[in-house]
């Protein structure tokens, strides 16, 4: 055996160590110590990453995307890691990935919602449909109190039917010539009336400056009526010697032709005073008669002041006959609301006119 194996002594001892090659593929020489014995080194950081990486792709326990977004975190910056420091990071939770309770609460959370929604809507469908049972309601309640308060009842005496305001009815009872029978006794009056006209009440009379002494109440018994105004009637004024001076007339005003008119209506635009007159004999134009400005003056309230009771109102004046003479004539057109208001019946309301002609 050769000396240098068995001193252990490097065949090359004492010459001096040649640059190391650079190139790729060349072998690294490790140095030597006093002794000339080769010094062992430990792995280095890049070695133990390769071996690391070279194991976990033979294993592969560490799948692609993973790996490498571990990888880069963890080199990220710069940082190289300890020698003995794996170059695998430990698994991340996944972000996206939400627990199942906050699942159930989100899906709670939009059942609420919706719900809250839901009972909005129909709170306001219910608001609104209570505004409408209430004002509404109330609005007609308004209305037809007004309509009975204000219009004639809806139905002519003796059953026929009435049109609105503005028509008529059909006609029932002619006004006797009331002119005619001034200056006549009362038998001639009668006979005169004819339309089975009786005598139902005479009663004397004792009136400072007025010529009358006895009024008597005359009922035309043929002519059409009811329980409510009665039938048409005369009343005549007879003076000391038993002779007419004052004739007059009462009728419902729908047995004259009139239909379902306000108070007001029927004494502005259909005047009826006027031609109620007329039918008495006299020459009375259309105009004359007017209601007073103030509505109080002829409008009767109930306590709760807008409820109408009744609506009377009395007119005079002067005209000429058909015989030429002059005669002082009065009217008394009345309305009554008593038992239209307590029935709430439009036809209960009562509604009469008076003419009477003095000579």
């Amino acid at each position: 055996m050769p000396k240098h194996a068995k001193t252990g002594k490097a065949e090359n001892e004492g010459k001096p160590v040649e640059p190391a090659d650079t190139t790729e593929g060349a072998v690294e020489p490790q140095e030597q110590d006093s002794t000339g014995q080769l010094k062992h080194r430990g792995p280095r950081p890049e070695d133990k990453a390769f071996d690391g990486d070279e194991k976990e792709r033979q294993d592969g326990s560490t799948e692609g995307p993973d790996a490498e977004d571990g990888e880069d975190a963890g080199l990220e910056g710069g940082d190289v890691p300890d020698a003995g420091q794996s170059m695998v990071p430990a698994d991340k939770p996944d972000k996206k990935a939400i627990p199942a309770h906050q699942k159930k609460s989100r899906r709670m959370r939009t059942v609420l919602i919706i719900a809250i929604v839901i009972l909005v809507v129909l709170i306001g469908v219910l608001g609104f449909l209570v505004y409408q049972m209430v004002f509404v309601i109330s609005g007609d309640v308004a209305v037809q109190q007004t309509t009975a308060q204000q219009n004639l009842g809806t139905n002519a005496l003796g059953g026929d039917s009435t049109k609105d305001a503005g028509t008529t009815t059909s006609k029932k009872t002619d006004v006797p010539q009331l002119t005619g029978l001034i200056g006549k006794t009362l038998d001639e009056s009668v006979a005169s009336l004819a339309h089975g006209a009786t005598v139902v009440a005479s009663a004397p009379v004792s009136t400072e400056g007025s010529p009358v002494r006895t009024e008597v109440k005359i009922s035309l018994t043929d002519e059409p009526g009811d329980t409510r105004s009665g039938t048409p009637t005369v009343y005549l004024g007879l003076n000391e010697e038993g002779k007419v001076v004052s004739a007059g007339y009462s009728a419902a005003t729908s047995s004259l032709g009139y239909g379902a008119l306000s108070f007001a209506d029927a004494v502005t635009n259909e005047h009826i005073i006027e031609k109620t007159l007329a039918n008495a004999g006299l020459t009375v134009p259309e105009g004359t008669v007017v209601l007073p400005a103030d509505k109080s003056a002829y409008i009767t309230y109930a306590s709760d002041g807008t409820t109408k009771v009744t609506e009377n109102c009395s007119f005079s004046g002067s005209a000429p006959g058909a015989n030429g003479a002059t005669y002082q004539w009065s009217a008394v057109l009345r309305y009554d609301y008593t038992t239209a208001n307590s029935t709430g019946i439009l036809s209960d309301t009562i509604r009469q006119i008076y003419v009477y002609v003095n000579a």
